[in-house]
């Protein structure tokens, strides 16, 4: 394994310490203020070893970075492949964690079991550990990145403070209607078995590529459900990153889909006709609806990861109309750009400049002007508004030409909606989630891992020595501007709780499940 000296070490230190103060928003902030900033920085650099392997090295990094309270800020160090897992997996529900899945059907009675500790290591301790490992946005994000840690056993050792890998650990987990919880010992192993899961009642429509699907829950046709995945494999997002000059996925997607052709940018349109399309994707559901007079739409967020946010306006446009989308407030935006955005990006904004910081506050300004702007102007701002949406949309030319379609049919669809969201509703998720949320749809589920007031939107970076890589928020979102509480965090008003899975005996669709009862519930009161 390589080994790092402590000259290298240094270097990538000051290396990251300068990245993250000309690239974040406000890297002093949580550490409370630039003179605890630089004290943290140079107490690194004190307790750097002589020699240290990339990980080890990682190690001492990581809590640096956790500081800035940042879920998209994150640094991460590359790891030999390592096949092997736990023979269980955790999800969230409420703010613990549960045996949601098995690899061995002697291990089926622990399937909701709650999770108390991992080798003596209580559970608020475990918590406690992973927020001081990583950055998070709320405690529902905290606990996020605690599931993905336990599915490594790099992470899982680092998180535990081992010095290396462990093969077998023992997990403290209480049994539903136990009242004391029991140890079991696993081994990490190269488990062949499929996913054991418990039995649902709900038949969710499968994601396709596009990771935008739709299908009936019910025979009559009357419920829909619009199920969103991660939000990276829709053509619009293809069209938007090529409009700015953002070339990483678009380069990706096309050595996927073409493994031995060389990129061009000229070829754009050959790669895009291979990407499903988010408008064309509503299209059909809208088409559907309408012929078999749907009432409810059920938007299921919970595989909704992140991604590109233009699903937000998409959905909104389809379900709310032009009218929505030119009054939707939601709040505003700081970014600052860098050299390391350069880097990303190649090419600055219109309008934007490395000086001064490289701040740009004209969507902060912009919505503080409409908060002061006189009802009298209303029409002025509307006029204005159509304009910039105009002219915006031929940038993405699969989305205006089905605004252009829209505009022409003489009926919409107008469904009653609800949303459902999980732990890992996140970034261009929870905006979708966020959006909704406004627009009065009933909100069932998990908490999202996203917060609405916190810095999003990444610069990728890699530094010199050790190849510890990771990414940089860009942005300061203000989703929320008058709301810290919900800009914290967005709870259901239906919220999942451990009681109520058990009650549905751990069905991995028991969110949907509450969806459907409520839609029952109203349809009785009627």
């Amino acid at each position: 394994m390589k080994q790092l000296t402590r000259s290298m070490m240094t270097e990538d230190v000051e290396e990251l310490v300068q990245l993250l103060v000309e690239s974040h928003p406000d890297p002093f902030r949580h550490f409370g203020g630039p003179v605890s900033f630089y004290d943290a920085a140079t107490r690194l650099l004190d307790s750097l070893p002589e020699t240290s392997s990339p990980t080890q090295f990682w190690r001492l990094l990581s809590p640096f970075v956790a500081r800035l309270r940042d879920g998209h800020t994150r640094i991460l160090c590359e790891q030999p492949p390592d096949a092997g897992r736990w023979p269980a997996e955790f999800g969230i529900v409420g703010e613990q964690l549960y045996v949601q899945s098995v690899r061995q059907r002697d291990l089926l009675p622990l399937l909701g079991a709650q999770l108390m500790g991992i080798d003596g290591v209580s559970w608020s301790e475990l918590c406690d550990r992973q927020q001081q490992l990583q950055g998070s946005d709320n405690v529902i994000d905290n606990l996020r990145r605690l599931t993905q840690n336990m599915a490594s056993r790099s992470l899982l050792a680092a998180l535990l403070d081992y010095d290396q890998k462990m093969n077998t650990m023992r997990f403290a987990l209480k049994r539903p209607h136990h009242q004391q919880s029991e140890i079991y010992e696993w081994s990490w192993d190269a488990y062949d078995h499929d996913v054991i899961v418990p039995a649902s009642t709900v038949h969710c429509p499968p994601l396709d590529t596009g990771s935008i699907t739709w299908g009936f829950l019910d025979e009559n046709h009357d419920i829909a459900c619009l199920r969103v995945g991660e939000l990276m494999n829709y053509r619009e997002a293809f069209e938007e990153w090529n409009h700015m000059g953002f070339q990483r996925p678009i380069e990706a997607a096309w050595s996927k889909h073409f493994p031995d052709e060389p990129f061009q940018v000229q070829a754009l349109p050959k790669l895009l006709s291979r990407i499903p399309s988010a408008c064309e994707t509503l299209e059909n559901l809208w088409q559907a609806a309408l012929t078999n007079h749907t009432t409810w739409l059920i938007v299921d967020l919970r595989g909704a990861i992140g991604g590109n946010s233009l699903f937000e306006t998409i959905l909104l446009y389809g379900l709310y109309g032009l009218d929505a989308v030119l009054e939707n407030d939601g709040g505003y935006q700081i970014p600052r750009y860098s050299p390391l955005y350069l880097k990303n990006y190649r090419v600055l904004p219109d309008g934007a400049s490395l000086k001064l910081g490289g701040y740009d506050f004209r969507d902060q300004r912009e919505w503080q002007k409409r908060r002061r702007t006189p009802l009298c102007s209303a029409s002025r701002k509307q006029a204005e508004a159509e304009k910039q949406w105009e002219q915006w949309i031929e940038s993405i030319p699969t989305l205006a030409k089905w605004v252009h379609r829209q505009t022409t049919k003489k009926t919409r669809w107008s469904p009653k909606v609800l949303m459902v969201t999980g732990a890992n509703t996140y970034s261009a998720g929870f905006d979708v989630a966020a959006m909704l949320w406004s627009h009065g749809a009933k909100h069932f589920g998990t908490a999202p891992a996203q917060a609405g007031n916190c810095f999003i939107d990444v610069l990728h970076f890699a530094l010199p020595h050790s190849c510890c890589y990771g990414t940089i928020s860009y942005k300061e979102s203000w989703r929320f501007p008058e709301n810290p509480e919900i800009g914290t965090i967005l709870t259901p008003q239906f919220p999942l709780t451990y009681e109520m899975l058990s009650r549905y005996d751990f069905d991995p669709n028991a969110s949907i499940r509450m969806a459907l009862e409520y839609i029952q519930r109203r349809r009785e009161s009627v």
